[in-house]
């Protein structure tokens, strides 16, 4: 559980018609975190959950944010390999994400389109022999499913499904 609040004042921006301004009065950003994680038999659950809240006009953040992971724990071969396989989430609230200007090489203010408000699910297995792990994972099993806002920025797709394998072997004396 954390809470922070941030203030800022005299801050420059670009607005929707991509003309510099300054923000004059204060503005504030506060959130509140949960996170939850907890083994219950063989089943290994995580929760990260953040509220946040802003007074400013100028400067746009995701309302609310959950990250969860779901995994089921086994071990095979004596107990030589641990197993960890599930499904995790990310959803982002819908919000008024700043788009992007290549000639400027900077983010600006739009209100037209607003991002995000879907869950992207990801599959995993992790294998596990002594510190070695080795991983597969599919990024994004979901999207394009029921024809949802697949794009995460104005003008910029989210990236399509992907499979990730590979091994982490942290080298330590």
């Amino acid at each position: 559980f954390s809470i922070s609040n941030s203030n800022y004042k005299n801050r420059v921006y670009l607005n929707e018609n991509i003309f510099p301004e300054v923000s004059v009065k204060q503005e504030n950003i506060a959130s509140i975190e949960l996170c939850y994680n907890d083994t219950i038999g063989k089943l290994h659950l995580v929760e990260n959950v953040i509220y946040n809240s802003s007074n400013s006009l100028s400067f746009p953040i995701i309302p609310i944010q959950s990250f969860t992971r779901i995994g089921y724990m086994f071990s095979m071969f004596k107990n030589n390999l641990k197993v960890e396989a599930g499904i995790s989430g990310i959803y982002n609230d819908a919000w008024y994400a700043t788009s992007y200007s290549p000639a400027l090489d900077d983010f600006y203010l739009q209100s037209k389109s607003k991002f995000g408000g879907l869950t992207v699910l990801n599959l995993f297995a992790d294998f596990k022999i002594k510190s070695a792990t080795l991983f597969l994972k599919v990024e994004r099993v979901n999207i394009g499913w029921f024809n949802e806002n697949t794009f995460i920025r104005d003008c910029y797709l989210a990236p399509p499904r992907t499979i990730r394998f590979g091994f982490n072997w942290p080298l330590t004396n």
